[in-house]
């Protein structure tokens, strides 16, 4: 039997809702799902911004690290070592030098005896006494001293140049050499000497009363020649 005329709209109305519900249905997923993915791309947004943010803070406190560190920083370097000086070597006299002679000296003799020099001239200790020093030029001491009066004869057959003499003394088997001082009391040789004449000079030296057991006084009158020299005590 065939339908009745009046059902074929009825069944078409029927699919065409069937229909209209399933495209509602599809939209509304589809809404859904883009709704879904933009919070998901918020969340993730916020978060990278986050992180960001933290990094920042860490990047400045690793800057203030490397300024406060110089070791931090490859481009500081540290200072090179200083370098070791070395002493100068001692200087080397030329080829063919020679050393400078030391003076030689005679035998000594007494204070009391007259000494005998090289080219014949006769030197005496005619007066030693002890006084009290006063230094009167910048750097003499004040102390206990002994005043040495020499008297050199002219017995050879020339006059005697007397600019250079020069008289020391010495205290002591090490010689420890006084200090010459210049006093009132003190005056050196000058001028020439004649044959057959003689002359005196006064010698004032700082020198402490329990050094006067072993003396020794030397007297260079001449240049090149024998040191004449006198040794003993002049205590008392």
């Amino acid at each position: 039997m065939s339908a009745a005329p009046d059902e074929a709209p009825a069944r078409g109305g029927r699919v065409r809702a069937r229909k209209r519900i399933v495209l509602a249905a599809l939209a509304a997923v589809g809404v859904a799902a883009v709704i879904v993915a933009v919070i998901a791309l918020r969340a993730s947004g916020g978060t990278a911004g986050t992180a960001g943010a933290t990094s920042a803070p860490t990047d400045t406190a690793s800057a203030s690290a490397s300024a406060s560190d110089p070791t931090a920083d490859p481009a500081v370097t540290e200072p090179a070592p200083a370098e070791s000086i070395e002493p100068l070597p001692a200087p080397v006299p030329p080829e063919g030098a020679q050393e400078q002679p030391v003076a030689p000296e005679q035998e000594p003799v007494a204070p009391t005896e007259t000494a005998t020099g090289s080219d014949g001239a006769q030197v005496a200790l005619v007066k030693t006494e002890s006084l009290d020093v006063v230094g009167k030029l910048p750097g003499e001491v004040s102390g206990p001293g002994i005043s040495v009066t020499v008297e050199i004869t002219n017995t050879t057959d020339a006059p005697m140049n007397m600019d250079y003499v020069a008289v020391n003394l010495y205290t002591g088997a090490d010689r420890t050499p006084a200090l010459p001082i210049q006093s009132g009391d003190s005056g050196g040789f000058g001028g020439e000497l004649a044959v057959g004449e003689s002359a005196t000079a006064s010698y004032v030296f700082l020198v402490d009363e329990d050094a006067r057991e072993d003396v020794l006084i030397g007297v260079d009158y001449l240049p090149g020649a024998a040191t004449v020299t006198f040794r003993g005590s002049l205590e008392g």
